[in-house]
């Protein structure tokens, strides 16, 4: 599926009466093999695409906006035909490959991870198609609620920070400037776990620990190279780079976990941090020499880079395989 704007430059050419009354800059969704129907019935880009040209009678009158709505709707028609999917599904289709498109967007490959505040601007874009969608009788009936797909993100962070909690007591610890905080959090788990049950030496069942992590991990935001703790906006080193120390969310472009005091990283942040040693050597090596300032930018990247590496594996313990180490 390709993703393209439309221009009306030429249009004169086009053999048309008058000019398209299409705004321009409007994104346009086409399926790779160019068709716009199957078995006369049309395709579901074709009621995407005319979903996104009604946005700006819909309230939503900025350029930048139709982009991303767009984008929201392309990720999500990829992933559905993926999984044998189609977009106008029947609700039970569809809500079980929003269970799936959850965990793909919160641990999934790291380009493709999303925030729990972006996820929920994205079902928000989702959820309004499909209202649209009823209204013009494409969709017999909206296949979930807001609601629903934020709470279904919401168990999936749950169960990465469960996760996180099994990997301390095998452990594996978390590093980076957040992790005494987060291991003393844990440390807290263990205690009310042994408080609660005759013998210390029972763990507590998965139900039992999501219970006690579930407020902690309502301030947990995946980062491609880090987790984010947000338990105090005001100590939160992007808002301050930001001079919004009151936000009530993280910056991810201004994250900088090697310093923020609310960031920790772990075994499955490792290879993020290895390809950006990786590529940011690449770069130093084909600097040329007069570029002093940028060469030493990007020697202290790769100095940090390797650091946290070196702080992951020491958390987790010795690795065995030593061949990925930069």
């Amino acid at each position: 599926m390709h993703l393209i704007f439309y221009s009306s430059e030429g249009w004169q050419s086009w053999g048309l009466g008058a000019k398209p009354l299409i705004p321009e800059g409007m994104p346009v969704l086409i399926d790779a093999d160019l068709l716009l129907e199957d078995a006369g019935r049309p395709r579901a880009t074709v009621v995407i695409n005319r979903w996104l040209r009604e946005l700006p009678g819909l309230g939503v009158p900025a350029r930048k906006s139709w982009e991303y709505y767009a984008r929201v709707l392309r990720d999500w028609t990829r992933f559905l035909s993926e999984h044998g999917c189609n977009v106008f599904a029947d609700r039970q289709q569809l809500k079980s490959v929003l269970g799936a498109y959850a965990v793909h967007r919160a641990s999934g490959p790291v380009d493709v991870r999303l925030a729990a505040s972006t996820w929920n601007q994205h079902v928000s874009v989702l959820s309004m198609f499909y209202r649209w969608s009823v209204d013009e009788g494409h969709a017999s009936a909206e296949p979930f609620r807001y609601r629903q797909a934020q709470v279904l993100f919401d168990n999936v962070v749950r169960h990465l920070l469960l996760a996180e909690y099994r990997n301390y007591q095998q452990g594996v610890m978390p590093s980076g400037p957040g992790a005494r905080q987060l291991i003393d959090f844990f440390t807290s788990v263990d205690g009310q776990l042994v408080a609660e049950r005759p013998s210390p030496a029972v763990w507590g069942s998965d139900q039992e620990v999501r219970a006690l992590i579930s407020q902690r991990a309502s301030t947990l935001h995946l980062g491609a190279a880090n987790y984010c703790w947000f338990t105090d906006p005001s100590k939160a080193l992007c808002l301050q780079l930001a001079g919004t120390p009151k936000a009530d969310r993280p910056l991810a472009g201004l994250c900088d976990s090697a310093r923020c005091p609310q960031a920790t990283h772990h075994p499955c942040h490792r290879p993020v941090w290895i390809e950006t040693v990786r590529t940011n050597k690449a770069f130093i090596d084909g600097l040329p020499r007069v570029q002093k300032a940028e060469r030493t930018r990007l020697t202290a990247a790769v100095e940090r880079g390797e650091r946290v590496v070196a702080e992951i594996d020491a958390a987790a313990g010795e690795r065995e395989d030593q061949g990925e180490d930069a």
